[in-house]
């Protein structure tokens, strides 16, 4: 049987600690997206997201990070949570992001209006 081409490609955590947070921020983001088109039409829950990588301390605090960048950048929005649970929703800017890449959120940076 064929390993699941996705889980393939998944970040290995090991290199996470060292990535820039911008790349590692849209990776995770694509990973969750991706999860979550294909059955959790609800949004993401990050608190899972940062457990999926395993507990070592360098490498959940590079997750959490970058979901925090993600959140300053307007990428995504929390759409509910409650205790140490946070689920958030993927904005506009956070596809538009996904679908041009680093490159676009690094020559677009987030302004508040």
């Amino acid at each position: 049987m064929e390993p699941d081409a996705r889980q393939s490609d998944r970040l290995d955590p090991q290199r996470i600690p060292g990535m820039a947070l911008g790349a590692l921020g849209l990776r995770l983001l694509a990973e969750a997206a991706a999860d979550a088109d294909q059955g959790e039409p609800t949004g993401i829950d990050v608190t899972a997201e940062t457990g999926r990588y395993g507990q070592d301390p360098a490498v959940r605090e590079a997750v959490i990070e970058a979901w925090a960048w993600l959140h300053a950048q307007g990428m995504t929005v929390i759409t509910s949570g409650s205790g140490s649970r946070m689920v958030v929703s993927v904005t506009r800017r956070g596809r538009r992001a996904l679908a041009e890449g680093i490159d676009w959120a690094r020559r677009n940076p987030f302004h508040e209006a």
